[in-house]
């Protein structure tokens, strides 16, 4: 989950700069590789993560509390563009590195306050 992070901090530092550094089409697609690079380690972490800490029981509820909390962040997070990139433009796009940042921050305490040791079968 850390490389989500990392990708993701890298991706919105990098977006708004393709342009003034003429990297074109080729540059705004490789940048945005590293969205689907960060979407999958989000997805294969947070599955590992509930797979190590979450009794088999409550594997369903768990997946289902994660997945609810990302698509409504998500949905707010998408909501809040529109007025933000309409106001500022692609300089918009500087204001999604404190987001990558806290989500980094978020990963580093879930980390901290998951349990050291697997749940037992």
């Amino acid at each position: 989950m850390v490389i989500a992070g990392i990708g993701s901090i890298v991706r919105w530092i990098a977006f708004p700069l393709v342009w003034p550094l003429g990297l074109g089409v080729a540059g705004f697609f490789l940048v945005q590789s590293l969205h689907s690079v960060s979407v999958a380690m989000v997805l294969i972490g947070l599955q590992k993560m509930i797979g190590e800490t979450v009794s088999e029981e409550r594997t369903g509820a768990a997946q289902g509390i994660a997945y609810f909390f990302n698509g409504f962040f998500m949905a707010a997070v998408t909501l809040a563009s529109g007025p933000l990139y309409d106001r500022l433009g692609v300089d918009g796009f500087w204001a999604m590195i404190p987001i990558a940042v806290i989500g980094m921050a978020l990963i580093g305490l879930a980390a901290r306050s998951a349990p050291k040791l697997s749940v037992r079968r």
